[in-house]
């Protein structure tokens, strides 16, 4: 259902209004509201998301969502880790796919038998086809709404391809000898591409915001490069430079140095908002360290372009400040980076922590 354009100029008056009196109170806020507030997405997408009529279960999607804006891609794609590819069930998600409504993107999963005891959700990437080792991952809960597992996912830019697949975990009662038990199976879907623009998004659906990372959700997006032990996964600690977490980078004994990565920056992103570095906040719980950073375009691939940041800071027990900048990089092709890598350089045991990531550019700083 089209909704009407007087209609849709007074939703984007609200929108703008709302989107100034948010504005207003993040940026006035202290440094830890506004870290929250910067950190999460669905406040962020609330900005410039139209606000949409009340819309019936029977409301018919856009004419245009069909064809070639939404399909499945063929051959073998690798999954991201933790991912089990044995699970993919090809005929289970044979309904999944994705529409406009109301302006937004919504992908959908009708499934054939009836499903309501399961955890359902989207797993989505925005980036052209390709950078399989290092795409960045967003996890999206599902909710069900009649006999449809639904969710809207914001789009920062409708010309970027958005690639993803769905995950059902679902848990079903047994009959055990004394009590009643449940168990739980993993089913996966093929992945699917959609490109919002030829679906009939015409804007984004959530502002840029130059704030990538602050810890407050989790470290899906994070990950070892040099690890220490494969079984050690990444932590948060209340030892903040702002908001309730950091990133903690342990360095064990008798160990130089070890490297954490992020899928976080991405190309696409850098070039289209003119982005001229990174800012990052950096220190030791005790004793002093360095830190190297590198630049990786087409991470793991065969063409991997690896441009490594000529300085490297003393850190110390005090939070520093370090900002990156793409000018004294060597040359890097930024549209297609891919991959932020930290190399921690020590005397193990020593810990190293890591808060508000941003980007710069033609802005002021969210957080100075």
């Amino acid at each position: 259902m089209a909704i009407p354009g007087h209609y849709r100029q007074v939703q984007w008056f609200d929108a703008c209004v709302a989107f100034f009196l948010r504005y207003h109170f993040v940026m006035n806020a202290r440094p830890s509201v506004k870290k929250t507030f910067l950190c999460l997405p669905f406040v962020l997408g609330i900005f410039l998301e139209p606000i949409s009529p009340a819309v019936s279960a029977s409301t018919e999607p856009s004419e245009r969502s069909s064809g070639s804006s939404d399909r499945w891609i063929g051959g073998a794609v690798p999954f991201p880790p933790g991912i089990p590819e044995h699970a993919v069930r090809s005929n289970l998600f044979a309904t999944v796919r994705a529409e406009l409504w109301a302006e937004r993107l919504k992908i959908l999963w009708p499934p054939e038998q009836p499903l309501t005891n399961a955890t359902v959700t989207v797993h989505a990437s925005a980036d052209e086809l390709g950078h399989w080792p290092a795409r960045d991952w967003r996890p999206f809960s599902m909710s069900l709404r009649g006999n449809t597992w639904e969710v809207i996912v914001p789009v920062d830019d409708p010309d970027v391809p958005l690639v993803y697949f769905v995950t059902v975990i679902a848990v079903r009662a047994t009959n055990g000898s004394s009590a009643v038990q449940s168990t739980s199976s993993t089913n996966i879907s093929p992945m699917r591409i959609c490109k919002p623009r030829l679906a009939g998004l015409e804007e984004p659906t959530r502002i840029f915001w130059p704030f990538l990372e602050g810890f407050e959700q989790d470290t899906a997006s994070w990950r070892w490069l040099a690890p220490v032990d494969d079984s050690a996964p990444l932590k948060t600690d209340a030892t903040a430079r702002t908001g309730g977490a950091a990133l903690v980078v342990p360095l064990p004994g008798g160990k130089r140095s070890v490297t954490v990565a992020t899928t976080r920056v991405r190309g696409w992103q850098l070039v289209q908002h003119h982005v001229t570095g990174l800012r990052l906040c950096l220190r030791t719980r005790q004793g002093r360290g360095r830190a190297r950073f590198t630049l990786l375009a087409n991470a793991s691939a065969t063409n991997q372009v690896v441009s490594v940041w000529p300085k490297e800071p003393v850190l110390t027990e005090t939070w520093q400040k370090v900002d990156i900048l793409f000018g004294d990089l060597p040359k890097l092709p930024l549209g297609a980076v891919d991959l932020f890598a930290i190399e921690f350089i020590g005397e193990g045991p020593l810990e190293f922590l890591v808060d508000d990531l941003q980007l710069l550019g033609p802005w002021k700083p969210d957080l100075e």
